[in-house]
């Protein structure tokens, strides 16, 4: 099996870090595969000298894979063997926003313990709330804020969490988006001076109810 293979790579000699690394390199960074399958394999690895920062051609950390699949155990060992928990993609995909996209609550809520940056964005500006707001995913966006997210932050192109809430038709992310404060007015403005989506329509019409009930007053010229 995988952990017998590794162990066998230094049977014949002292441990030899640069090998380690070349093997990792190799056979598709050993350790991302790892963290598929074995925590024993991880620490194995890390113990003879594997960058547990090694990347894929993406840009793939370990930690993100670890993320990616759910494997809170894999990444905490990670991080004991020094890994980055914010090391991103190319695309500037963090394990936070990974782990935001795919509804992962628990690996969120460790890489916040371990210091993540839970307002680490993409390279278009997309932070972590708003991607569990495109997503739906109410109780990542939840956490998110709980550990200092920007309920506010926007993308590139000016788009906020509540915008992307709206516009995926997820009302339970548009409350929270509103109970905890989220600027709703820049939005408002523009569905009034825009053609929108029909099947969204009343979700817009559910945001001004909700500002009715919260006692929150929507002006289309503020």
């Amino acid at each position: 099996d995988e952990y017998k293979s590794i162990k066998r790579m230094d049977a014949s000699s002292p441990p030899n870090p640069a090998l380690i690394n070349w093997v990792v390199s190799t056979y598709d960074k050993a350790v991302i595969n790892e963290c598929r399958q074995s925590l024993a394999c991880i620490r194995l690895l890390g113990e003879l000298g594997a960058d547990v920062n090694k990347c894929r051609t993406g840009g793939e950390s370990p930690v993100f894979m670890a993320a990616l699949n759910d494997h809170v155990e894999c990444i905490r060992v990670l991080h004991e063997l020094g890994a980055d928990v914010n090391k991103c993609t190319t695309g500037g995909y963090s394990p936070v926003c990974i782990a935001a996209q795919k509804g992962q609550v628990e690996c969120i809520r460790l890489l916040g313990e371990l210091g993540a940056d839970v307002n680490k964005c993409k390279t278009d500006g997309s932070s972590p709330v708003y991607i569990a707001a495109q997503h739906g995913h109410v109780e990542c966006m939840r956490l998110l804020l709980s550990l200092g997210a920007d309920i506010n932050k926007s993308k590139s192109s000016g788009t906020c969490p509540i915008d992307t809430a709206v516009r995926s038709g997820v009302i339970s992310c548009v409350r929270l988006c509103i109970q905890l404060g989220a600027n709703v007015q820049p939005f408002l403005q523009l569905a009034d001076a825009t053609v929108l989506d029909p099947n969204i329509v009343h979700i817009v019409l559910d945001v001004r109810s909700l500002l009715d009930a919260t006692g929150l007053v929507y002006s289309p010229h503020q």
